[in-house]
């Protein structure tokens, strides 16, 4: 009975050194630096090589009778421009505005809640809580 637990300790070490070794390496390799300082500007998007090549694509496919194909490559090179001058700008306003905001209210309220008995007024609160929407629930 010794190969069980020794095939389970090999395993988990493997498992363990994977994680803490092997991911972060190749994590680094293909992550690229966030941030609007490592953005290229906007207008380059229609320097770049693929999105000429989905449009003529595109065209060529629709000619060709592959209305859905072309369709699709159509909206993938709408949806790269709406990337670029929409949604990074959505993106980042969230990451740098809304989430900030979101995250000192709740350290405000977490901080409000754990003074004096308020943390045990909460737990009661979360028991009483429950039966209470299961009533309304079923009801």
């Amino acid at each position: 009975m010794i190969y069980l637990p020794t095939m389970l300790i090999l395993t988990l070490a493997a498992s363990l050194i994977v994680a803490f070794i092997f991911n972060p390496v190749f994590a680094v390799s293909f992550m690229k630096p966030e941030g609007r300082e490592f953005e290229e500007p906007k207008k380059n998007i229609f320097k770049k090589p693929f999105f000429w090549v989905a449009i003529v694509f595109g065209v060529l496919l629709h000619l060709a009778g592959w209305h859905g194909f072309a369709n699709f490559l159509w909206f993938m090179v709408l949806l790269s421009i709406l990337n670029r001058y929409v949604f990074n700008d959505i993106i980042h306003y969230f990451q740098n505005q809304v989430l900030p905001g979101l995250m000192r209210r709740y350290e405000t309220l977490l901080r409000w809640v754990l003074k004096g008995t308020r943390p045990v007024w909460m737990l009661v609160s979360l028991f009483v809580l429950f039966p209470v929407a299961r009533f309304i629930i079923a009801g």
